[in-house]
């Protein structure tokens, strides 16, 4: 059984049951913050061309529950060094339901256009998990890049709450 809600101020130390990987296009790593206090994540690609890049965050969900979900993000450059701008970053939940046994992506944060800066970001919504939640062993709350200027992106995350 994996936690239910997710609360990770430092990403050195993940909450027991919580698993913090990538997609086979980037890397997820432990890195120090450039402001200075603690630990966060760096998501990187790592295959050429144009690459989504994920951060996903393993854990499952309550039928019927409204998660409040927060974080701040710092968008870096692409895989190419390269500045982006107007690139979307976003979160993502990933589950199925009674109705569709496949896990699918729900995706929030529709406004998530970003571009290349050296200041955190504050992201915030809330998502409700349908009454017909169908719990599986791959769910996760993701965040997601999109490539950018024929390359995949990199970012930092930090203070991440899902509950």
């Amino acid at each position: 059984t994996k936690p239910t809600t997710v609360v990770i101020t430092d990403a050195s130390e993940i909450p027991e049951g919580v698993t913090v990987t990538s997609a086979a296009t980037g890397t997820v790593t432990v890195v120090d913050n450039p402001s200075g206090d603690g630990k966060v994540f760096k998501a990187e690609c790592i295959k050429e061309g144009d690459q989504f890049v994920y951060v996903n965050i393993g854990m499952q969900f309550e039928a019927g529950k409204t998660y409040g979900v927060s974080y701040k993000l710092m968008p870096l450059k692409n895989m190419k060094g390269e500045d982006f701008s107007d690139t979307l970053i976003a979160g993502n939940f990933r589950f199925s339901t009674t109705e569709n046994e496949t896990v699918t992506d729900h995706v929030m944060d529709g406004h998530s256009n970003k571009s290349t800066s050296d200041t955190w970001i504050p992201v915030s919504y809330s998502f409700t998990v349908p009454e017909n939640y169908s719990a599986k062993e791959n769910d996760s709350f993701q965040i997601w890049g999109k490539f950018s200027g024929g390359a995949g992106i990199n970012y930092l995350v930090k203070d991440i709450v899902i509950q």
